[in-house]
């Protein structure tokens, strides 16, 4: 499901980062207030929604990968209906982001004429 869901966010943002989703995010106030003013955080996609502010506003965005460890007392987990009740809409949530931020876009261009 995870691999699908970065597919999906490449091909829509050209996003670098080959997992949006894992590790710690830190950012500097700066970018800090722009997240909390200008994002949209419809869900757990909000993670995308951060490298697509930081390239708008030309901030710099590094991912850095973390080592995983699955341990056997982790739960186990139904893909299906993971999928199904989360996969889902962050697919969908992805689709809407990319519409947001299409008209944004020329938004912003409309407004330099």
């Amino acid at each position: 499901m995870s691999r699908i869901f970065n597919h999906l966010t490449r091909k829509l943002f050209s996003i670098d980062a080959t997992d949006t989703q894992c590790g710690l995010k830190m950012f500097n106030k700066k970018f800090a207030n722009i997240l909390l003013e200008k994002g949209n955080f419809l869900g757990f996609e909000f993670d995308v929604e951060f490298f697509i502010l930081a390239r708008i506003y030309n901030i710099r965005a590094k991912s850095y990968p973390i080592r995983w460890d699955s341990s056997s007392s982790s739960r186990k987990i139904n893909v299906a209906k993971l999928s199904l009740n989360l996969g889902l809409p962050m697919a969908l949530n992805l689709f809407r982001l990319k519409i947001i931020y299409m008209f944004k876009k020329h938004a912003q261009q409309i407004e330099k004429f």
